[in-house]
């Protein structure tokens, strides 16, 4: 291979097309920096450009031109930021830019990231990234770069997974060097370490045990602390943020930190916060050093207070937990962050409401509630289907994979319910009232935090692409009156059953009785020639009397549709079919368990006889499923 110089080289953050919980919240992901710091140890000019981060007055030509002096542009990559990047990295090749891609996106999807850049980075790059420089500078062979996706002529090689990196490597590792960030104000903010990585619990909605690993690897105190002290006394942050999954997972180094900070007087103006489990409200001790520390709050993955939802994810904690967390941490003065996720297949509309409830109750200091997305790399992406298509996504538009937007439908709700859900649900929680109620406590911080996640969620709903997407949901259980306008309906239906509906024939009586609808079932046999695509079978009709226990039903004027109940795998849409002149429409409907999509269907077939969607799906839940309570 032929040797290369990269003297100049660009590390590049995108940012997110759509507003997030994050928003104003500006921390860049330390991989960049870290990396990027390496490099520069090694004689190149590294410039680290983070565009949340990037100076109000930088423009977007700003960020091109610094990108075209580059000699190489390396872009990390997640996947709600992912289209942005392809962008940029689409555009450098373009000017003839080697581009390098890593992040978790790329790791799960190389093929399709090779398709925008020259090579990909798999997994963490501690010891790959240096080594494949080191590789393209000496002209090396990159069959040798553990992790590496490559070109080689017009193949695309997937080199094989390397190890991950050990404690005493991120031990070895610099110190991120912030100074590499471009047109950023580093003063005052927000700074983030990653002291720690890898969580044991693999809970099924996160990526974070497949890509760094169920076995914590971790920085020593010492140097942690030493790493805090040096970016303290640089920048003066107003908080500081302990970016590891897990603080308390390792007591007593976690306690060993928190005593150093002591000793050195390390102390934001605004306190330090780090991600926790609920075990930690067990440890009277840890709780005082948190508080003698300056902890502001505790962020805690709640996730649920639907028990049955945190049995399925796997979470490895009770409801009561929950509640015993919330009192112990405010006993001790720490405020609590609480951050929780619905649309599980075992949560309802009640569960939205019970929720806020909850966190109402026991005074919880901020929320966060997010829509649960299956993120590649998850088991959920994995186990539920949505790798192979068996359970349908509702989009592939990867900037929408944020927590914000329903991707995926649940059991027992429609995705439309879910989304607006979630954020009426925040939106209830951050009001006017709550705010000014926190001042007059005297807390301004809190103030303020309400105030920005009560004009968080406004913009939210205020920019069209949501509004667009709330109403694509919407339209899924809203019936195309094009195909079938059932204004003049005589509400009847005739539900040709297949061998793998019959056992649904009591649930489909009850559903439509629930909304006025008489059903008629077909004897065995009509179902099956329908499904086998007879559908437009000459002389139809005349064969209608042996399978309807009353053959009138069948022209237009006494029945209005002709439901087709079938195991069609991970077909998410209702399929119409006309049956000629005088003939009820056809609909097949989707019965197969694990695509999950019945309620969608029914509902939308329901809503086709009433405007009243709230009423067709709570009756789906009365009738079809048998819904799990909400426990707290």
């Amino acid at each position: 291979m032929k040797s290369l110089r990269f003297q100049r080289v660009v590390f590049l953050e995108p940012r997110s097309t759509h507003i997030h919980v994050y928003s104003k919240v500006r921390i860049p992901r330390i991989g960049s920096l870290l990396l990027s710091t390496m490099l520069r140890q090694a004689g190149h000019d590294v410039a680290v450009i983070v565009e949340d981060m990037l100076r109000k007055r930088v423009t977007e030509n700003d960020v091109w031109r610094r990108i075209r002096e580059a000699d190489l542009l390396c872009v990390s990559a997640i996947t709600p930021t992912v289209g942005r990047c392809y962008e940029w990295c689409d555009r450098a090749r373009a000017a003839g830019i080697p581009v390098i891609l890593g992040g978790t996106h790329g790791s799960y999807f190389p093929d399709e990231a090779m398709t925008h850049a020259d090579y990909v980075m798999r997994g963490e790059c501690d010891e790959s990234f240096p080594l494949l420089m080191e590789t393209l500078e000496a002209g090396g062979d990159l069959a040798k770069v553990p992790g590496l996706s490559w070109r080689a002529g017009v193949e695309v090689r997937h080199n094989p997974e390397g190890k991950l990196p050990t404690s005493a490597v991120l031990e070895a590792n610099p110190f991120p060097d912030y100074e590499l960030l471009w047109q950023t104000d580093l003063r005052g903010g927000v700074g983030s370490f990653a002291a720690a990585r890898g969580c044991p619990f693999d809970c099924s909605f996160c990526s974070v045990t497949k890509f760094n690993g169920g076995q914590v690897r971790v920085v020593s105190p010492q140097r942690t602390l030493d790493m805090i002290e040096e970016h303290w006394l640089r920048y003066k942050p107003h908080y500081i943020f302990f970016a590891e999954d897990i603080f308390n997972l390792l007591k007593p180094r976690a306690k060993e930190i928190m005593r150093g900070l002591i000793e050195r007087r390390i102390r934001p103006r605004v306190g330090f916060g780090a991600q926790m489990r609920h075990e930690v409200a067990k440890d009277p001790e840890f709780l005082q050093l948190m508080k003698r520390a300056g902890f502001d709050r505790a962020m805690v993955g709640f996730e649920s207070i639907n028990q049955a939802s945190l049995d399925l994810c796997g979470k490895r904690e009770k409801v009561d937990h929950v509640r015993h967390a919330l009192q112990e941490f405010h006993r001790h003065g720490i405020k609590v962050h609480g951050m929780f996720v619905a649309g599980f297949d075992t949560d309802t509309p009640e569960t939205f409401s019970e929720t806020l409830k909850f966190v109402k109750k026991f005074d919880l200091d901020s929320f966060q509630l997010m829509v649960l997305t299956p993120f590649p790399g998850t088991r959920d992406w994995v186990n539920q289907g949505f790798a192979d298509g068996t359970r349908p996504l509702l989009t592939k538009d990867w900037s929408r994979f944020d927590g914000h937007h329903m991707v995926q439908t649940p059991k027992l709700m429609t995705a439309f319910e879910a989304n607006s859900l979630a954020l009426r649900t925040m939106q209830k929680f951050y009001t006017l009232r709550g705010a000014f109620w926190r001042l007059l406590r005297g807390d301004l911080v809190e103030f303020i935090m309400r105030l920005e996640g009560r004009k968080l969620v406004h913009e939210w709903f205020k920019a069209s692409t949501n509004r667009d997407y709330l109403a694509m949901l919407k339209r899924q259980v809203t019936p195309d009156l094009g195909k079938w306008d059932l204004a003049a309906a005589k509400r009847r239906i005739i539900i040709a059953h297949t061998e793998a509906s019959i056992a649904l024939k009591g649930q489909f009586d009850r559903f439509f009785a629930e909304l006025g609808i008489r059903v008629e079932h077909s004897r065995a046999g009509l179902g099956e020639m329908l499904t086998q695509g007879q559908s437009q079978l000459q002389g139809l009709q005349s064969k209608m009397a042996e399978f309807l226990p009353d053959w009138r039903l069948f022209p237009r004027e006494r029945a209005d549709l002709i439901i087709v109940p079938e195991d069609s795998g991970g077909e998410m849409d209702l399929k119409v079919e006309e049956m000629g002149t005088g003939a009820p429409l056809l609909l097949r409907i989707n019965i197969n368990k694990k695509a999950s999509v019945l309620m969608t269907q029914v509902v939308k077939i329901a809503t086709g006889f009433t405007d009243d969607l709230r009423r067709a799906t709570e009756a789906y839940r009365r009738t079809i499923v048998e819904p799990t309570a909400t426990a707290w």
